[in-house]
């Protein structure tokens, strides 16, 4: 899992020279973690976001950044904007809630019968069209995902 903590040191949040808690993206094992299911309000239980608990862990340096570390790799490829590496995951976040989005119309769709007529939701064709532009607009970013970056352009 990734995940953005609040580094701790003698039991209490190690500031940063700015005087807030030092928070960096860490890298563990799904088993080192206790996921506390708590976002279940409007808005954000569609995100797959939780709370996450994890207690004497140790995470080699290696395993971490934050977003004023130096670069390590010299390739120009790797040297995109530190934040940069949680845009992806807002990307992931957006596409979840709207595949979400599309299950339930679907689900709907298949008992609804809107009112002032007789035919149901799934058999509209306006309802057919919306509905695929959702789908061809959620299943897009997978296919630019799944692009090899041979080139980022970055220089």
């Amino acid at each position: 899992m990734v995940l953005l903590c609040v580094v701790h040191e003698n039991g209490k949040p190690r500031l940063n020279p700015a005087g807030a808690p030092e928070t960096r993206f860490m890298l563990l094992p799904s088993e080192a973690c206790e996921i506390i299911d708590t976002w279940t309000v409007g808005g954000l239980r569609g995100t797959g976001s939780h709370d996450v608990v994890v207690d004497d862990v140790f995470v080699p340096n290696s395993y971490g950044s934050g977003f004023t570390d130096p670069y390590v790799l010299p390739e120009p490829r790797y040297r995109i904007p530190p934040f940069s590496r949680v845009i992806p995951g807002l990307g992931a976040m957006a596409i979840g809630i709207a595949r979400t989005a599309i299950a339930t119309f679907y689900e709907i769709a298949g008992v609804k019968t809107p009112q002032r007529t007789t035919q149901m939701l799934r058999d509209n064709h306006g309802a057919q069209v919306r509905v695929s532009q959702a789908e061809s607009l959620v299943r897009w970013p997978g296919c630019f995902c799944s692009i090899p970056w041979t080139d980022s352009g970055a220089r």
